[in-house]
C-alpha cells in the first residue's frame, strides 16, 4: 500500500474510487461528514479493491461488511492517517495541497497526476 497515493477529491460523485493505472485512490471526504464510520467503511472498501483486484464489486462489499467489525483501533488510525499523509493531497481536479500548505495549480488533471506520480517516486527514495 506504500506506493499508492491516497487523495481527497470532494468534487467526485462517488464515495471513493481506485485508479490501478496511476495507483491513486480518491476519496470524497465531504460525503462522509455526517457519519465518520462511513469513512472507515470506504477506506477499507477501497483497500480491499487494491488487495483483491479480481473480486467483483458485490464480493468487495460483502467482504467489507464482514471485515469492518474486526478492524482494530490502531488499524483505523492508520487508515485515517493515509488521508493526512505527507504526500500531496488533491484539491478539486486541477490543484494539489502540498505538505507545506502551498496550493499548486495545474492546467489539466493529467499534469496534476504526473506531478503526483513524481512526488510518489521521490517519497520512495
Amino acid at each position: 500500500m506504500r506506493d499508492w497515493i491516497w487523495v481527497i477529491d470532494n468534487k467526485m460523485r462517488a464515495y471513493g474510487e481506485v485508479d490501478f493505472d496511476q495507483r491513486i485512490v480518491r476519496i470524497n471526504k465531504s460525503l462522509h461528514k455526517r457519519n465518520r464510520e462511513q469513512l472507515i467503511d470506504t477506506l477499507l472498501h477501497e483497500e480491499l479493491h487494491i488487495r483483491y483486484p479480481l473480486l467483483s464489486e458485490r464480493g468487495i462489499c460483502a467482504l467489507t461488511e464482514r471485515t469492518l467489525p474486526y478492524v482494530s483501533k490502531s488499524r483505523r488510525s492508520t487508515m485515517y492517517r493515509r488521508l493526512g499523509s505527507k504526500r500531496p493531497v488533491t484539491i478539486g481536479t486541477k490543484a494539489l495541497r502540498l505538505p507545506d500548505g502551498e496550493l499548486k495549480r495545474f492546467k489539466s488533471k493529467r499534469a496534476r497526476d504526473q506531478f503526483a506520480r513524481r512526488a510518489r517516486a521521490r517519497n520512495r527514495t
